[in-house]
């Protein structure tokens, strides 16, 4: 995993890491990505998943959030973007590109999402990794979305990974999440929340074995 983010995400200049990010790197593409997502309005607190050099976090932060997290494995994208932040409470956090976030904040969020990302990692468990970290770090009600392609539109490209949705329906249903999927030509974007009491397993039920007949005096009948 480090090869490859180091291959096409690390040690570019800024210039380099904008057009790996998005070659339109204008307001009006920043607020249709975001359009994409649904954010609710009353986020506070907020992680992103690939956040890179904080792109869409800083809008986010300046609309009235509180406190915004961005995880991203470039640690290109992470110093670059901690010079953009200013003095935004905003942290930019190098993970190791497992899955894992390392952040000690299980409940935290308001909001967590991720968008032109999940298409870059070249296997399905490290999103579903990704998915699990983001349920454990959302408050019971918090909010998921995330965008991955809708269909295998061009096999074998690097960095667009097709990961299938029955999968990801599976795990998201199982981590706890309730949620819709709105599938268009090439994205497909999950909007869901985080269930605040987990659904419980279902009890198999056993048949109850037919008592066995017994005599007036309650031993059982001999011949």
């Amino acid at each position: 995993m480090r090869s490859f983010v180091t291959e096409y995400f690390d040690n570019k200049p800024l210039d380099g890491l904008r057009r790996v990010i998005t070659p339109d790197w204008s307001d009006k593409n920043t607020r249709y990505h975001l359009s994409l997502l649904g954010v609710p309005e009353r986020a506070k607190r907020i992680l992103e998943i690939g956040c890179g050099l904080g792109r869409l976090l800083i809008p986010l932060y300046d609309r009235g959030a509180q406190h915004a997290v961005g995880v991203d494995a470039s640690l290109s994208m992470i110093l670059e973007g901690q010079r953009l932040i200013g003095e935004r409470n905003i942290d930019l956090v190098h993970c190791d590109g497992s899955g894992l976030i390392p952040l000690d904040r299980d409940g935290y969020f308001d909001f967590a999402f991720a968008i032109i990302t999940f298409q870059h990692i070249p296997d399905t468990e490290t999103v579903k990794r990704y998915l699990s970290e983001a349920h454990r770090l959302l408050r019971p009600g918090g909010q998921l979305s995330f965008q991955v392609l809708s269909h295998d539109a061009k096999p074998g490209r690097e960095l667009w990974t097709y990961h299938d949705l029955i999968a990801l329906r599976e795990h998201l249903v199982n981590l706890g999440f309730s949620g819709k999927w709105q599938e268009g030509n090439i994205w497909a974007i999950y909007q869901g929340v985080k269930n605040r009491i987990a659904a419980s397993p279902r009890k198999k039920t056993q048949k109850k074995k037919p008592a066995k007949k017994r005599g007036s005096t309650g031993r059982p009948k001999t011949g």
